[in-house]
């Protein structure tokens, strides 16, 4: 076999949904701008952005799908899962990768907000100096000066902390009406390398995430019109 054949590659032609933002802002630019845009790490960073969020979107679809199908499990096995109520006893799914992909799913929704979130804060911070030729040393005090809520990134930054550096939580369901709702249970007793637990409450629910991924929507929706304007501002 030639070494040629060893080397073939088939790419893929990826396109990341949500870019709309990035021409939002790339309209604003004059033609200097742009170019400079496109010359630094703005292009990527702006495009990296996108692929997160649309992998963002796909993990909570993920999520959904899962849910939909283990509340056909739990339907289904109706009798059983009342007599685990009752009794508080664990149900045991017959196919356990359905509570892996759950959680797998849901850790990968909340550390990936967080990190995206990270990249805006660098596409701010790279807008100031390629496109103003201005340092910006704290882009959260910046984002909170323009009203831009950012409160709600500290409870994302402490959930990301507790999954990823000091303990593998666990899920339940609790019933509502129904149908099942996600619960994650967060221990309380961990201790790793002098780290303690930094979420403060002992679980988190899908009303809890939703309301977290609500923010970073709203978030993102700010910190494009901010931008925008203060493109505008500096023209």
């Amino acid at each position: 076999m030639s070494k040629g054949k060893n080397n073939q590659v088939l790419n893929i032609a990826f396109f990341a949904r949500p870019a709309k933002w990035i021409y939002d802002i790339l309209r604003e630019l004059n033609p200097e701008q742009k170019k400079d845009y496109n010359n630094c790490p703005l292009y990527d960073l702006g495009v990296s952005i996108s692929k997160k969020i649309s992998l963002l979107r796909t993990l909570v679809s993920d999520v959904n799908l899962e849910m939909i199908e283990i509340n056909r499990i739990l339907r289904r096995e109706k009798k059983e899962v009342e007599w685990c109520i009752n009794n508080n006893k664990a149900f045991l799914f017959q196919d356990i990768h359905h509570i892996y992909r759950i959680y797998a799913y849901t850790e990968a929704v909340l550390t990936n907000t967080y990190s995206v979130v990270e990249f805006i804060f660098k596409y701010i911070k790279f807008i100031y100096k390629y496109i103003f030729g201005e340092r910006l040393s704290n882009v959260k005090q910046e984002l909170i000066n323009n009203e831009i809520d950012i409160g709600w990134r500290e409870d994302l930054k402490k959930i990301r902390n507790d999954l990823l550096h000091n303990y593998a939580a666990w899920v339940y369901f609790k019933k509502q009406n129904n149908h099942f709702k996600l619960v994650i249970s967060l221990p309380n007793s961990i201790k790793k390398r002098g780290g303690y637990k930094q979420f403060p409450n002992d679980v988190l629910d899908t009303d809890e995430i939703n309301r977290i991924l609500e923010e970073f929507s709203r978030f993102f929706d700010k910190v494009n019109e901010f931008l925008i304007e203060k493109i505008r501002d500096k023209s």
